[in-house]
This record gives structure tokens, sequence and C-alpha cells, in this order.
């Protein structure tokens, strides 16, 4: 109990320092938590794997990209043992993964870590649900700005598809989606357009 009232308390505290700018210091009790919580509960406890993928959602808004990633692994590791792999947490745990590869130019470890997360969202809410929607807009976007623009409007169109039977007109989403789509479309036209290296060499 003792171990436990520890880890709440550092938690919040945490939570204090990380709005008042404290990035080190937050990160120190988030190191804390886990160990508090691991000794009171087990390495493999469900709110160890938490702590585990906050601590490495901190890293990464604070640009330590490079600690982040490797840390996003660990936590979904962690999470998969706790929850098993069809869970809300992991789809998130991936989605989180796959932003911080992108940010580090990684685009194509940060694809197979959207499409990870897409797949266990449609496992656990459904084809048909917004979430699954946000998922496929957020690998829509990394595929537009890898080139793969063809792949990209398939992933807008599909969510497209959902916001429009899950959320009114007018919504942020289905407004940003409409844009995201535009996006994907104008890249496609261009990718056909452009001369190959081929042709250039020839002009």
């Amino acid at each position: 109990d003792f171990c436990l009232s520890r880890g709440l308390g550092d938690v919040y505290k945490r939570q204090v320092l990380r709005t008042e700018g404290h990035a080190q210091e937050a990160l120190e009790h988030y190191e804390r938590t886990i160990a508090l919580w691991s000794e009171a509960l087990g390495e493999h406890h469900p709110n160890v794997a938490i702590a585990k993928m906050s601590k490495a959602s901190g890293l990464a808004r604070d640009g330590r990209l490079e600690e982040a990633v490797p840390a996003f692994r660990e936590a979904i590791e962690h999470l998969e043992a706790a929850f098993g792999r069809e869970h809300p947490n992991v789809s998130a745990g991936y989605v989180n993964l796959g932003i911080a590869l992108k940010n580090l130019g990684q685009r194509e470890a940060a694809a197979v870590a959207m499409r990870t997360s897409l797949e266990i969202c449609v496992a656990v809410y459904g084809a048909d649900n917004r979430k699954t929607g946000h998922r496929r807009e957020a690998l829509g976007r990394l595929l537009t700005r890898m080139g793969e623009a063809q792949e990209a409007i398939v992933q807008h169109e599909a969510a497209a598809d959902i916001y429009a039977k899950t959320l009114e007109p007018g919504h942020p989403s289905r407004l940003l989606n409409a844009m995201n789509l535009g996006d994907a479309h104008r890249r496609a036209c261009l990718l056909y357009t452009s001369p190959s290296p081929r042709d250039r060499q020839k002009s």
C-alpha cells in the first residue's frame, strides 16, 4: 500500500512538473512511478505497462526521439503482455511509435507501425468506427508524404465513408479529411504527370 501511495503521488507530481515546464524532473518521476509500481504490483502489471507508455510519450514530447522509440517498443511489449494484442492501449501505442518514427524520418518503419495500429483498431472497434477512421487518416497522411499517393487516397476515402456514417456534416475531422484527400489527389497527379528521369535526360 505504501508503494502504491508513493506511486500515485508521483503520478500527480509528474503532471504538475510537466505543466510547469520541468521536463527532466518529470521524467525522473515517470521512472520512479515505474519502479514503485513494479515493486508493489509486479513488473507485468497493466499499471506498469501504462506508466512505461507515459514515459515514452514524455520523451517524445520533449523531442528525445532516439530514446522515445525504444521506450515505445518496450512499452508496447508490456502492454501486449498485460492486455493481449487486440486492445485499445496497444493500438494507441503503435500510433505513438509510428509518429515518433515518422518524426525521425524513418517513414517505412512508421508505416508498419501505423498499419499494425489500424489492424488492431479494426479488430477492437470494427471497420466502421470513427477511431478506425482516425487511424486510416493518420496512415493516409504518412503515405502521401512517402509518395504512395494512390494508397493514401484509398485510406482517406475509407475514412470519409466512416465519417459520413459517424460524424455530423461540418465536423472538424470531416473537413480535415477532405483536405487530406485533396492533398493525396494532388500528389497523385504530380506523380502521374512528372517526367521520368529518362525523359528528363532526353529533354
